[in-house]
This record gives structure tokens, sequence and C-alpha cells, in this order.
């Protein structure tokens, strides 16, 4: 199997299938929303970061297999490649049948806390699943392929939101949430087939865990950076306020896109440059444009963003959730300052130098929860206070990523 030649067809095919995947998850929350209720959707927020949280399970293998992958193409070690991807996908299947079983135990208890927890577990194990096949292709950056796992995954979603147009729960949420990602799953199936004789390696194991641990706690950390507004809602204001901060959850969404659009085509060639060169000049040109175009996508999509919720989502589809929208305009300022830390980020994981990553993360994630929760001690603008921790905090981040960066690039 040949890397991808990377032209500008694939690219369009792949950003289409992202959007028209994005378009329907903003439907079905935007439906949910409007059908549920504040309260309902608020669960349905926790059950997210049962999901989000839980990924810790995986130890990094999976971010161990998207940066050893690239770097073994660029290495022109085929075979290598083939260790990496059968160990990343045993290990991973080892997980999630340990998930499902202990999904099983719990929610033969019955009662609804442990059902949301058994939510959570299965919204987990869908995300596991669809992230080692959208790992694995955007590895070999295939990325015409991967725009049609995502057009196919967008038509599944849309014709289960019917389901949920009859059925009205939160288990039907769940279930039209799950369906999508376990389909996008079997495009990996391509990658599997030629797997033949690779064997289980504990030193792959653990190269990958090395690997991919420190990437995944430092993407762990900026989840929980990214998620203080939502914990200091829950803990403060109540699971009702967390609901009414639907618009703001639903934007973060997809404004989250533009950068992981970015990083999805230019990580993989930025680690495969590194693997072949092992410099950080010639590194240089390209990190300048990834940079560029994560600004200039963030900005675009946020006004669009901005404009529909204004003037089409918040008055005809919400309007219950008004108090949500200045919170939401707030995290889209805060979105363009965070795209120039992302493209930093990307950079630090590419030649392995995660620690400074973790470092910048952790100092942001100081000042997010210490601003949030003096602005909720000290002032009544609850979801407004949060919300601006969050845009001070990224402030900060994103400084401290570029002053690093500059650092490491001077010193090779």
């Amino acid at each position: 199997m040949e890397v991808s030649d990377n032209n500008l067809s694939d690219k369009t095919i792949y950003i289409a299938g992202q959007l028209f995947f994005l378009l329907a998850l903003f439907i079905l929350n935007t439906v949910s929303a409007r059908l549920l209720g504040p309260v309902q959707m608020g669960i349905w927020n926790l059950v997210n970061l049962i999901a989000e949280y839980g990924f810790i399970v995986t130890l990094g293998i999976i971010n161990g297999m998207a940066r050893e992958i690239p770097l073994s193409i660029g290495r022109e070690d085929r075979q290598d490649v083939k260790k990496v991807t059968f160990n990343a996908l045993m290990m991973s299947a080892s997980i999630v049948v340990t998930l499902l079983v202990v999904a099983m135990f719990i929610y033969e208890e019955s009662d609804n806390r442990t059902l949301y927890y058994a939510m959570g577990i299965c919204l987990l194990v869908s995300r596991i699943t669809n992230s080692f096949a959208y790992i694995l292709i955007r590895s070999w950056q295939h990325f015409t392929y991967l725009g049609v796992q995502q057009l196919v995954m967008g038509l599944i979603q849309f014709f289960c939101l019917l389901v949920f147009l009859w059925y009205r729960s939160l288990p039907a949420v769940l279930i039209i949430t799950v369906i999508p990602l376990f389909a996008g799953s079997v495009f990996a199936l391509k990658y599997l087939l030629n797997l033949s004789g690779a064997q289980l390696d504990h030193k792959v194991a653990v190269r990958l865990v090395s690997t991919g641990l420190p990437i995944y706690m430092v993407g762990l950390l900026y989840s929980l950076f990214a998620t203080t507004d939502r914990l200091l809602i829950s803990s403060y204001l109540g699971v009702e306020s967390l609901g009414l901060y639907t618009p703001a959850l639903i934007a973060g969404s997809i404004i989250s896109l533009a950068p992981t659009l970015v990083a999805n085509i230019m990580y993989p060639k930025l680690t495969e440059l590194y693997g072949r060169t092992n410099n950080y000049a010639q590194m240089k040109p390209y990190l300048r444009k990834m940079l560029a175009v994560n600004v200039t996508s963030t900005l675009l999509l946020s006004v669009v963003i901005f404009l529909a919720f204004k003037l089409v989502v918040i008055p005809l589809f919400l309007p219950a959730y008004a108090v949500g929208f200045y919170p939401m305009v707030t995290l889209l300022v805060a979105a363009i300052v965070s795209s120039v830390g992302h493209g930093f980020g990307d950079f630090f994981n590419a030649i392995g130098k995660q620690r400074i990553y973790f470092i910048n993360v952790t100092c942001g994630l100081a000042v997010n929860v210490a601003a949030g929760f003096l602005l909720l001690r000290f002032t009544r603008w609850e979801l407004m206070s949060v919300s601006l921790g969050t845009l001070f905090a990224v402030m900060v981040y994103s400084t401290l990523q570029v002053m690093s960066a500059r650092k490491v690039l001077n010193e090779k």
C-alpha cells in the first residue's frame, strides 16, 4: 500500500465529506436540544464528558499509531508500519471488549445514574473504534478515502435522525450517534487485509504506549482545559444551566473542525517530513503555512457560525436557549486565538517534544479554572463568567505556545 500523493482533489473530497458529516451532527444536536429541553440536554452533555475523559483507557495507543506510522513511512520502513498497525489493532480490540463487558454489568443495575455511565461507555467504545479507523486512513494520507468515509457517516446520520424524531429519548440520541461511528470503523478493513505474518510484539506495544501516552495526556489535559467551562457550570450552576449552555457547546464542536481539518491534512505530512529529514529548518515553511490556514479557516468559520445562530438558529429553533448566545460568541473569539496554539501543538507532537506542550496547556488550564471560579464567585454573569475565563486562558496558552516554538526552532 502506497502513501497518497496528497493532491488538491484529495483534500477537497476529504473536506467536503467532513463538512457533510459535521452538518449532520449539527442538525442532530439542534433537533435534540429543541425536542429534549435543557435538563435532558444537560444530562446528554454529561454523558459526552464520560466518553471524552474515558478515552484515557486507550493509554495513548491510537495517538502513538498516529505518529509512528507516518514516521516509519518517512523512513521507508514498511515492515514497521505493519507491526505498528497490527499491535495497535490487537490492543484497541482488547480494550473495546473489556469496556463492553463493563457496560453490560453496569446496565444490569438499572439505576438512572448507572444507566448514564453505561451510555457513556457505549459512546466511548464507538469513538475508540472510529478513531482507530480514522487515524489509520489519515496516517496513509488517503484523503479521498477519508472523505468517502465521512460522507457515508453523514448519510447514515441523517437517516438515523428519523429514528429520533419517532422515539425522542436520550437512549435514541445515543443509538443514532454511535451507529454512524461504528459504520465508519468498517473502512479500516482495507488496511487490515495485508497484515499477514504480523505478530504481537511487546517492544512495539511499549513503543506505542511510550510514544502515544504523552501525546494523549497532553490531549486529555487540553480536553480538560476545553471543558472547564462545562465542569464549572455543572458544579456551580446546575444541570439545567449546562443545558442552556448548549449553543456554546454546539458552536464549539463545529469550530473545532477548522484546526482538526488542518491537523488531519498537515500533521501526517509534518511527521513524515521530520522522519525523513530530522531537521527543524525544513519544517518552518510548512509550519507557517499550517498556522496561516489554521487562523484563516477558524476566523471564517466563526463568522458563519455567528451569523447562523444570530439570524436563524436561536430565533427560529432554540429561543429557549437565548441566554447561551453571548457565551457562545465569547467562545468563538477564544477559538480564533487558540487556533495558533493548536498549530504549534501539532509541531511539538511531530518532533517528540510533548513536554513543552504539556506545560503550556497546564498553565492554560490553571488560568481557566482560576478565572472561571473567580468570575462565578464575585460576579453575577453566570454563563458569561466561564466563557470569559476560557477566553483569558486561551490567550495565555497561545502566547506560551508561540514563545516556546520560537525557542525550539532556534535550537536546531
